[in-house]
Protein backbone atom coordinates (compact mmCIF):
# COMPACT_ATOMS: atom_id res chain seq x y z
CA UNK A 1 0.00 0.00 0.00
CA UNK A 2 2.87 2.34 0.84
CA UNK A 3 4.55 1.77 -2.53
CA UNK A 4 1.22 2.24 -4.32
CA UNK A 5 0.71 5.59 -2.58
CA UNK A 6 4.22 6.69 -3.57
CA UNK A 7 3.45 5.86 -7.21
CA UNK A 8 0.13 7.72 -7.05
CA UNK A 9 1.89 10.77 -5.56
CA UNK A 10 4.72 10.54 -8.11
CA UNK A 11 7.08 10.48 -5.11
CA UNK A 12 10.22 8.65 -4.01
CA UNK A 13 11.51 7.94 -0.53
CA UNK A 14 15.21 7.73 0.38
CA UNK A 15 15.57 4.03 -0.50
CA UNK A 16 13.83 4.66 -3.84
CA UNK A 17 16.33 7.41 -4.66
CA UNK A 18 19.09 4.82 -4.34
CA UNK A 19 17.35 1.99 -6.17
CA UNK A 20 15.94 4.12 -9.01
CA UNK A 21 19.25 6.00 -9.21
CA UNK A 22 21.09 2.71 -9.79
CA UNK A 23 18.51 1.67 -12.41
CA UNK A 24 18.78 5.04 -14.19
CA UNK A 25 22.58 5.07 -14.35
CA UNK A 26 22.71 1.45 -15.52
CA UNK A 27 20.37 2.21 -18.43
CA UNK A 28 21.52 5.75 -19.23
CA UNK A 29 25.20 5.90 -18.32
CA UNK A 30 25.74 8.85 -20.66
CA UNK A 31 24.18 11.13 -18.00
CA UNK A 32 27.34 10.82 -15.88
CA UNK A 33 29.87 11.54 -18.61
CA UNK A 34 30.52 15.10 -17.41
CA UNK A 35 31.16 14.09 -13.80
CA UNK A 36 34.88 14.48 -13.20
CA UNK A 37 35.26 13.30 -9.63
CA UNK A 38 33.18 11.63 -6.93
CA UNK A 39 33.78 12.19 -3.19
CA UNK A 40 32.14 9.97 -0.57
CA UNK A 41 32.41 10.69 3.16
CA UNK A 42 31.71 8.19 5.97
CA UNK A 43 32.33 5.41 3.46
CA UNK A 44 32.35 2.74 6.17
CA UNK A 45 28.58 3.28 6.53
CA UNK A 46 27.69 2.66 2.87
CA UNK A 47 25.57 -0.33 1.89
CA UNK A 48 25.72 -2.45 -1.27
CA UNK A 49 23.26 -0.23 -3.19
CA UNK A 50 25.08 2.97 -2.25
CA UNK A 51 28.37 1.44 -3.38
CA UNK A 52 26.84 0.48 -6.73
CA UNK A 53 25.43 3.99 -7.13
CA UNK A 54 28.90 5.46 -6.49
CA UNK A 55 30.47 3.05 -8.98
CA UNK A 56 27.96 3.98 -11.68
CA UNK A 57 28.27 7.74 -11.08
CA UNK A 58 32.07 7.38 -11.41
CA UNK A 59 31.71 5.22 -14.55
CA UNK A 60 33.24 7.75 -16.95
CA UNK A 61 35.87 9.43 -14.80
CA UNK A 62 36.94 6.45 -12.68
CA UNK A 63 38.05 9.19 -10.27
CA UNK A 64 36.83 8.62 -6.72
CA UNK A 65 38.00 9.81 -3.32
CA UNK A 66 36.55 8.26 -0.21
CA UNK A 67 36.97 9.01 3.48
CA UNK A 68 36.18 6.23 5.89
CA UNK A 69 37.31 4.58 9.09
CA UNK A 70 36.67 0.83 9.37
CA UNK A 71 36.97 1.11 13.16
CA UNK A 72 33.90 3.36 13.15
CA UNK A 73 31.66 1.00 11.20
CA UNK A 74 28.69 0.66 13.55
CA UNK A 75 25.74 0.51 11.13
CA UNK A 76 25.82 -3.17 10.14
CA UNK A 77 22.28 -3.45 11.54
CA UNK A 78 21.31 -0.86 8.88
CA UNK A 79 22.97 -2.89 6.09
CA UNK A 80 26.26 -0.97 6.10
CA UNK A 81 28.85 -3.16 4.36
CA UNK A 82 32.41 -2.79 5.68
CA UNK A 83 33.53 -4.98 2.76
CA UNK A 84 32.93 -1.98 0.46
CA UNK A 85 36.39 -0.72 1.46
CA UNK A 86 38.06 -3.86 0.08
CA UNK A 87 35.80 -3.87 -2.97
CA UNK A 88 36.84 -0.28 -3.71
CA UNK A 89 40.55 -1.16 -3.78
CA UNK A 90 39.87 -4.14 -6.08
CA UNK A 91 37.50 -2.49 -8.55
CA UNK A 92 39.19 0.90 -8.89
CA UNK A 93 42.67 0.11 -10.19
CA UNK A 94 45.50 2.20 -8.82
CA UNK A 95 43.66 3.04 -5.61
CA UNK A 96 45.99 4.59 -3.05
CA UNK A 97 45.35 4.52 0.68
CA UNK A 98 46.41 7.18 3.17
CA UNK A 99 46.03 6.01 6.76
CA UNK A 100 45.27 8.86 9.10
CA UNK A 101 46.37 7.41 12.42
CA UNK A 102 47.19 10.53 14.41
CA UNK A 103 44.43 11.66 16.74
CA UNK A 104 44.34 15.36 17.60
CA UNK A 105 41.58 15.27 20.22
CA UNK A 106 42.32 12.60 22.79
CA UNK A 107 44.94 11.96 25.44
CA UNK A 108 47.29 8.99 25.19
CA UNK A 109 45.38 7.07 27.87
CA UNK A 110 42.08 7.36 25.98
CA UNK A 111 43.67 6.30 22.68
CA UNK A 112 45.44 3.33 24.26
CA UNK A 113 42.14 2.09 25.70
CA UNK A 114 40.29 2.66 22.40
CA UNK A 115 42.96 0.71 20.53
CA UNK A 116 42.70 -2.21 22.96
CA UNK A 117 38.95 -2.34 22.40
CA UNK A 118 39.07 -2.30 18.58
CA UNK A 119 42.01 -4.73 18.39
CA UNK A 120 39.72 -7.44 19.77
CA UNK A 121 38.23 -7.59 16.27
CA UNK A 122 40.65 -10.00 14.60
CA UNK A 123 39.29 -9.21 11.13
CA UNK A 124 39.84 -5.45 11.39
CA UNK A 125 42.14 -3.50 9.10
CA UNK A 126 45.40 -3.27 11.04
CA UNK A 127 46.23 0.34 11.81
CA UNK A 128 47.63 2.20 14.76
CA UNK A 129 46.45 5.20 16.77
CA UNK A 130 48.76 7.77 18.27
CA UNK A 131 48.71 11.33 19.56
CA UNK A 132 51.18 14.07 20.42
CA UNK A 133 49.09 14.90 23.51
CA UNK A 134 50.38 13.79 26.93
CA UNK A 135 49.16 10.52 28.40
CA UNK A 136 46.80 12.29 30.80
CA UNK A 137 44.87 10.76 33.68
CA UNK A 138 43.83 7.11 33.45
CA UNK A 139 40.44 6.24 32.01
CA UNK A 140 37.90 5.13 34.63
CA UNK A 141 34.77 3.08 33.97
CA UNK A 142 32.07 3.26 36.65
CA UNK A 143 28.83 1.28 36.50
CA UNK A 144 25.83 2.32 38.60
CA UNK A 145 22.51 0.66 39.34
CA UNK A 146 20.39 3.71 38.56
CA UNK A 147 20.46 7.16 37.00
CA UNK A 148 20.25 8.69 40.49
CA UNK A 149 23.32 6.78 41.73
CA UNK A 150 25.22 7.76 38.60
CA UNK A 151 24.26 11.42 39.05
CA UNK A 152 25.32 11.33 42.71
CA UNK A 153 28.72 9.90 41.74
CA UNK A 154 29.24 12.52 39.01
CA UNK A 155 28.37 15.40 41.35
CA UNK A 156 30.57 14.10 44.19
CA UNK A 157 33.48 13.49 41.80
CA UNK A 158 33.23 17.04 40.45
CA UNK A 159 33.24 18.44 44.00
CA UNK A 160 36.23 16.25 44.90
CA UNK A 161 38.25 17.27 41.82
CA UNK A 162 37.64 20.98 42.34
CA UNK A 163 38.34 20.78 46.10
CA UNK A 164 41.61 18.86 45.63
CA UNK A 165 42.93 20.95 42.72
CA UNK A 166 44.37 23.66 44.96
CA UNK A 167 42.47 26.38 43.11
CA UNK A 168 43.64 25.19 39.68
CA UNK A 169 40.13 24.04 38.69
CA UNK A 170 36.67 25.47 39.16
CA UNK A 171 33.25 24.33 37.95
CA UNK A 172 33.74 26.12 34.62
CA UNK A 173 36.53 23.62 33.83
CA UNK A 174 34.16 20.66 33.94
CA UNK A 175 31.90 19.35 31.15
CA UNK A 176 29.51 16.41 31.26
CA UNK A 177 28.92 14.92 27.82
CA UNK A 178 25.54 13.29 27.19
CA UNK A 179 24.30 11.24 24.26
CA UNK A 180 20.73 12.46 24.78
CA UNK A 181 19.52 15.66 26.47
CA UNK A 182 16.89 13.84 28.55
CA UNK A 183 19.69 12.08 30.46
CA UNK A 184 20.56 15.41 32.07
CA UNK A 185 17.54 15.58 34.40
CA UNK A 186 18.90 13.52 37.28
CA UNK A 187 22.38 15.01 36.87
CA UNK A 188 21.07 18.59 36.92
CA UNK A 189 19.01 17.82 40.04
CA UNK A 190 22.01 16.32 41.83
CA UNK A 191 24.31 19.21 40.90
CA UNK A 192 21.71 21.66 42.17
CA UNK A 193 21.28 19.74 45.42
CA UNK A 194 25.05 19.93 46.06
CA UNK A 195 25.32 23.62 45.23
CA UNK A 196 27.21 23.14 41.97
CA UNK A 197 26.35 25.83 39.42
CA UNK A 198 25.76 24.41 35.94
CA UNK A 199 24.37 25.35 32.57
CA UNK A 200 23.09 23.27 29.67
CA UNK A 201 24.89 23.82 26.37
CA UNK A 202 23.19 22.98 23.08
CA UNK A 203 19.89 22.19 24.70
CA UNK A 204 16.97 23.79 26.54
Amino acid sequence: MYQEQLVEANALDFDDLLVYGVQLFRRQNQVVRNIRHVLVDEFQDTNVTQYELMRLVAYSSQAVSIVGDPDQSIYGWRSAEIGNLDKMTREFKGTQQARLEENYRSTGAILELALRVVQQDTSRVQKDLYTSHPRGPPVVLKCHGSAQLEAAYIASEIKRLVAHSGGMLDYNDVAILLRFNYLSRSIEAELQARGIDSRMMGGH
